[in-house]
């Protein structure tokens, strides 16, 4: 409805905030009734958190004369997505809305073991699921864990990995596998922030990191009867 003066009726101050206020209540119920039929939602403002902490240093070994594949890790169900899981009672995961990881954990854990190999210098080349290349030895894993849990100790971050090594030069899946194993961590968290999270989880990352790499080192090096010593043994710098 529109408001109508006589005629010659003066347009006065009154009746000209009057319209003002009509126009303003008209303008936000049309926005309200547009906001109801979109289902349009408030954007969340959301911190990303992702690991950090310097590759492991490996000294006084020396580099092998082999390829190493990295596969892509996979993950469970939980963990598919970068959620940020705290399981701090039985039975129930919390995902904070607010704070994610940057990627999914099971990419994380790729890209920095990646990393971690190729910075050790212990193998004549390190490539991924990226690369279009055929290599002998192949290594892959799980990420079964990658939480903050709480315990008799207070919070902590546990991080579990599951790392399979292959030679695929090998006839039968079950000669191509050269090792299965089960790699954990569970270091306290200084406090219960994402920060924190990210913080302790990093520094688990780290130690099973170089477990992982001084594993397959020794096993590749089995398999392949040695290696040829470099000039300057590998410092991981």
């Amino acid at each position: 409805m529109t408001m109508k003066r006589r005629k010659g009726q003066p347009d006065t101050e009154m009746s000209r905030r009057a319209r003002q206020v009509f126009l303003i209540l008209a303008v936000s119920l049309a926005a309200g009734l547009s906001w109801g039929c979109t289902g349009a939602k408030p954007a969340l403002l959301v911190d990303h958190y992702s690991l950090e902490y310097p590759p492991p240093v490996v000294q006084g070994m020396a580099a092998l004369d082999e390829v190493l594949k990295v596969d892509r890790f996979s993950t469970t169900e939980t963990l598919r997505r970068p959620l940020m899981i705290s399981r701090l009672k039985p039975y129930v995961y919390y995902a904070d809305p607010y704070h994610r990881w940057r990627v999914s954990p099971a990419d994380l854990v790729t890209d920095f073991l990646v990393r971690d190999f190729r910075n050790a210098g212990l193998f004549k080349a390190v490539f991924t699921w990226r690369d279009p290349v055929d290599t002998r030895f192949e290594l892959d894993g799980t990420v079964e864990e990658f939480s903050e849990t709480s315990g008799p100790g207070g919070r902590k971050a546990l991080l579990v990995l599951r790392i399979t090594l292959q030679d695929r030069s090998r006839n039968g899946i079950q000669n191509r596998v050269m090792y299965q194993k089960k790699y954990e961590s569970d270091l306290p968290m200084e406090g219960g922030t994402a920060e924190d999270l990210a913080a302790s989880m990093s520094r688990s990352m780290a130690l099973l990191s170089r477990r992982i790499i001084m594993d397959a080192y020794a096993a590749i090096q089995r398999a392949s009867g040695g290696g040829t010593v470099s000039e300057k043994p590998p410092t991981g710098k």
